[in-house]
């Protein structure tokens, strides 16, 4: 969505883009490449959270004992854009 809107702000609004402050989710590198001013960005983890329920998943089919549900966390960070 952060590119769809710093397209059309780059077209309806040239002179104010950089005066707004988008601020795009999960950090992904393929959406925000070629956005310039580039946008800050919340890195939810993504990727330590898939690799923590893979190692969940593969530990849950190799026992045969059932386990409680797991909760995977991880902290939010902000990555701040360009200026």
């Amino acid at each position: 969505m952060t590119a769809m809107v710093h397209r059309q702000l780059s077209i309806q609004a040239p002179d104010r883009i950089k005066q707004i402050d988008l601020v795009s989710c999960d950090n992904e590198e393929a959406y925000l490449a070629g956005l310039h001013p580039r946008p800050a960005t919340i890195d939810l983890g993504i990727e330590a959270r898939a690799k923590l329920a893979v190692e969940n998943i593969v530990e849950a089919i190799s026992s045969t004992n059932i386990q409680a549900p797991v909760l995977l966390r991880s902290e939010p960070s902000l990555i701040q854009g360009d200026s």
